[in-house]
């Protein structure tokens, strides 16, 4: 069993839920005032008691692109002259005269290749 070097059970489940929450060693530290080393030996303590923590180092939080939240609804018309190409992308109309190759949409922008 792991010593508790003077922790609280209180501490040591906030520890747990902090753990839990995907926070870092560094920022339960910071904020219970104890040392990365105690919370790494909670967590390894954790682990083999079978709680499963989320691994996120080195990685950016996932934010949605507008590439994945975009709904796209393409509308080809016909008239007398030309083909008109029309995308609805979240309710703004965009017509094109000739079919676009390639249409991407990103956060800042929107690239089309013909």
């Amino acid at each position: 069993m792991l010593r508790s070097k003077n922790l609280t059970q209180e501490q040591i489940a906030v520890i747990r839920k902090l753990l839990l929450k995907g926070n870092t060693s560094m920022n339960i530290s910071k904020k219970l005032n104890i040392s990365v080393a105690t919370i790494s030996n909670y967590r390894a303590y954790f682990k083999k008691q079978g709680d499963v923590f989320p691994d996120n180092r080195g990685r950016k939080p996932k934010n949605p692109t507008l590439n994945e939240t975009a709904s796209i609804q393409i509308i080809k018309s016909t008239n007398q002259f030309s083909d008109t190409y029309k995308y609805n992308i979240n309710g703004l109309q965009v017509t094109f005269s000739d079919k676009p190759r390639n249409l991407r949409i990103g956060k800042k922008g929107m690239v089309v290749e013909f």
